[in-house]
């Protein structure tokens, strides 16, 4: 029993540091679609300038700059729980980034969000993991 629980706990703590490392991804996402949704959109079919001007409006937003910290904030907490798990576990945990993403461009940018929408989103992420689940031992 006690072999059982500690297994249950190691998993439980894999799971919520993939969950905070897709949450963290998420809100980074959030912020560079802040970001985007700020820049005029970008004709690089006029001169090599055109890429000049856009690069130095984007790090120019500082928008942008918490949405970099904030990634590799993610990728901090990712690298925690790929040390903990095997990548073929790990990786299909990843999904829940499509159910958050699906949330928050609903609350934080005020996307519209229809069935065709959240049921592809959700097929996908169940898709995932039933991918990872039929490998398993």
């Amino acid at each position: 029993a006690c072999r059982f629980f500690g297994s249950l706990l190691i998993m439980m703590k894999l799971i919520a540091l993939v969950f905070f490392a897709e949450l963290f991804f998420t809100v980074g996402h959030v912020f560079f679609k802040k970001a985007a949704n700020r820049l005029e959109k970008p004709s690089f079919q006029k001169s090599h300038r055109s890429y000049l001007v856009f690069v130095g409006d984007v790090l120019g937003l500082p928008v942008v700059w918490w949405g970099i910290i904030i990634i590799a904030l993610a990728l901090v907490v990712w690298l925690a729980a790929l040390s903990r798990g095997e990548l073929s576990l790990v990786y299909p945990l990843s999904s829940l980034q499509y159910l958050m993403t699906l949330v928050a461009a609903r609350l934080f940018l005020k996307e519209k969000m229809d069935l065709m929408k959240i049921s592809g989103t959700l097929f996908i992420a169940a898709g995932i993991v039933l991918v990872a689940l039929s490998g398993s031992p």
